[in-house]
């Protein structure tokens, strides 16, 4: 509907582009394209209660989910600007990990790690998401592309799309066992990805406690929470991701490119990676 109303001068800006849609707008003359990596992190939850999370809450299954994401096509589906974090820290935040850090798909381990944690024959496991597009990312299409990764190793996965704040609610409560979702941070600094250790606040909907947390991860948040030197705080991000990589009920699966279109006689487009877009500065 916006690249229709675009295209026919209705609108002057659209700011939920989908990434196939680009090309046209491109050779469109009355069309300016804007393409970036955003700082939003989309990501997979998986409950550490048994009797939420049922398969997932083992930590070998969710080591297992970590190989058998197709992390490159992920970053394909979402276009230029598209990017994929080693862990929960998103590229360019200071201690992030270098992407060719990043974990890349080993079909092999994933059913290695299966088999050990006693699934040799995959499992049935529903996935819950909110069903919106978040600034050019279509959650539908990045849920069904996670279900045709998994099914590779033996993971059914029956897609659970929900209106948004139901599915909002359940997330909020620590109610969804697997799930697809997104954050962005409140402010830009590291410190906001300490929410997804232990008790913080994403670690809480993964009913990732300190009672169901090893003492590494738990010495590390609480070290990172007071350091007060920038580059020793940075050092300990790293610790945190790597163990991220290994333990934690969390897989990023990619740091979205965002787009956005607009009328070509459209003065003062800005982005900004908070707010996005000024639309009060936009003016002809």
């Amino acid at each position: 509907t916006q690249k229709l109303a675009l295209e026919a001068g209705d609108i002057d800006i659209a700011m939920d582009v989908i990434a196939d849609q680009v090309p046209s707008f491109e050779q469109n003359p009355d069309i300016e394209v804007f393409s970036t990596q955003s700082d939003t992190l989309i990501f997979l939850l998986m409950n550490q209660d048994p009797e939420i999370g049922g398969p997932v809450s083992d930590p070998l299954v969710q080591r297992a989910i970590r190989y058998a994401i197709n992390y490159e096509e992920l970053r394909f589906l979402s276009g230029a600007g598209a990017n994929t974090p080693a862990a929960m820290v998103p590229i360019g935040f200071a201690g992030a990990l270098d992407p060719s850090e990043a974990l890349q798909r080993d079909l092999d381990m994933a059913r290695s790690l299966l088999e050990e944690a006693g699934y040799a024959d995959g499992f049935e496991i529903d996935l819950e998401y909110p069903d919106f597009n978040y600034i050019g990312t279509e959650f539908g299409i990045v849920a069904q592309k996670v279900q045709a990764d998994l099914a590779e190793v033996g993971i059914e996965v029956n897609l659970v799309p929900q209106e948004f704040q139901v599915s909002l609610d359940a997330y909020r409560t620590g109610a969804q066992g697997f799930s697809l979702w997104l954050w962005n941070p409140d402010y830009y600094d590291t410190l906001d990805y300490v929410e997804f250790l232990p008790s913080g606040v994403v670690g809480n909907r993964a009913n990732w406690t300190d009672e169901n947390a090893d003492a590494e991860i738990l010495e590390l948040r609480d070290t990172v929470k007071t350091e007060l030197d920038p580059q020793v705080r940075s050092d300990l991000f790293v610790e945190i991701q790597r163990y991220q990589q290994q333990s934690a009920p969390f897989v990023a699966l990619f740091q979205p490119g965002v787009h956005f279109a607009y009328r070509s006689d459209l003065q003062g487009f800005a982005y900004n990676g908070q707010w996005r877009v000024d639309l009060t500065a936009l003016h002809r």
